[in-house]
């Protein structure tokens, strides 16, 4: 059975036009737990209904979706209507229109080995005379098979966090910081590879001299710099050549140094616009190449949220438990797909460090969004009920303080 990589809670909504009522799924039960027969039933069976169709991953917005039906085949398809697909959340499987993009752009075999396919072919050198204006191509949309930058960069992050979390767990050493998921990020880059079977640590920037690496990189691989640290600041400048253009300074963890990268705006304000969480800190990521002046300068550049010591976070209350977890020496892992038994909800987070593990939710969203509420009911329901672990949660919504956290084991 094809398994999908699971990002966000995202669900499918079925609405009987008819008689008046919904009913809810969540894509991981139509595209895991349906047999093949099951689900060409279950699609054939919905394009013959009148109903209204739409996916729920969006705050506060119905995304419509259609079943069709391939006249060669005579198989039938789930799709996002036409105009809608950028509007999905970054994350969602449907973001991109294809339903399996993360389980064939990220394939990972029992040795730990992955194989990357990007949308953007940003790592490629561009020729400069047929590129008058730069721009962020589908930030956090997937094509077929394909993975934007975005959740590329999540997804790595969050491979190397868990990795070392759960080593240092096992170890009995204390969790990692900021610094030592920085190194695992490098260790995972030897065994990733993307185009032309190229491991990612070839192009991938990690200490020294950025400008050397830039030309060495372009020299021996003919691609673009890859480079992935923390942003320390981020100014516009006001005077000089680069006039107009921002200065980045991102803190390079291996050599505990500042380095210092040009970025067009157009393509910053593309990046500020679509964050889900308005501050810092960020990781930056993106490919970087030399400017005319020899001077480093992004071709595209991603934003993704952290916590203070490197855990991927969707939203400030899941910083803040994180951060408490992360000043409390806790072992605290964030997964992308769910257990079997989880039947498809995906938590915010997984305490390794109490027997039973312990499911984390922290619920955010105000009371009037409602498909959001009725979501939040259907996990607490499962999740409470599941006898090989535990449950917490936070209602951040109602203004509650953090609540105690499971003692450790």
């Amino acid at each position: 059975m094809k398994t999908l990589d699971r990002w966000h809670n995202e669900w499918f909504e079925v609405r009987y036009l008819n008689d008046n009522y919904v009913e809810r799924y969540s894509y991981e039960s139509i595209y895991n737990d349906m047999e093949d027969k099951e689900r060409q039933l279950f699609f054939r069976q919905l394009s013959q209904e009148n109903v209204s169709l739409s996916c729920k991953c969006k705050k506060n917005r119905s995304i419509d979706m259609l079943v069709v039906e391939n006249a060669k085949s005579n198989r039938f398809h789930l799709r996002t209507s036409n105009g809608q697909k950028s509007v999905h959340y970054e994350l969602c499987n449907f973001a991109g229109d294809q339903p399996s993009n993360y389980h064939k752009a990220w394939q990972e075999d029992e040795k730990g080995n992955v194989k990357i396919r990007l949308d953007d072919k940003s790592f490629l050198i561009a020729d400069k005379t047929k590129r008058n204006t730069r721009s962020n191509k589908n930030i956090g949309i997937n094509t077929f098979h394909r993975m934007s930058n975005y959740a590329f960069f999540v997804k790595w992050i969050l491979d190397a966090w868990n990795i070392k979390v759960r080593s240092s767990y096992k170890k009995g050493i204390a969790p990692p910081t900021l610094k030592e998921v920085y190194n695992m990020l490098f260790n995972r880059s030897t065994k990733m590879t993307f185009h032309k079977n190229k491991t990612l640590d070839k192009v991938f920037y990690f200490s020294g001299d950025i400008v050397k690496k830039i030309k060495a990189v372009k020299y021996h691989e003919k691609m673009n710099t890859l480079v992935f640290m923390k942003i320390d600041r981020l100014e516009e400048i006001k005077k000089g050549i680069y006039k107009g253009l921002y200065k980045a300074s991102l803190y390079n963890e291996r050599d505990n140094k500042t380095v210092q990268i040009l970025c067009e705006k157009v393509l910053l304000e593309q990046v500020v616009g679509s964050l889900r969480v308005k501050s810092s800190p960020y990781m930056v990521g993106g490919w970087v190449e030399l400017n005319e002046n020899g001077d480093p300068t992004f071709v595209n550049i991603t934003l993704v949220p952290i916590s203070s010591n490197g855990l991927f976070v969707e939203s400030q209350n899941e910083r803040e438990l994180y951060n408490k977890l992360h000043k409390e020496k806790r072992y605290v892992v964030k997964l992308y797909k769910p257990y079997i038994q989880w039947k498809g909800m995906l938590p915010d987070g997984l305490l390794i460090d109490t027997k039973p593990q312990t499911i984390l939710e922290v619920f955010g969203m105000s009371k009037g969004d409602e498909d959001y509420h009725i979501r939040k009911e259907q996990k607490i329901n499962h999740f409470s009920s599941l006898q090989n672990y535990g449950f917490w949660k936070w209602d951040a919504y109602k203004g509650d303080s953090l609540p105690k956290i499971p003692n450790q084991n």
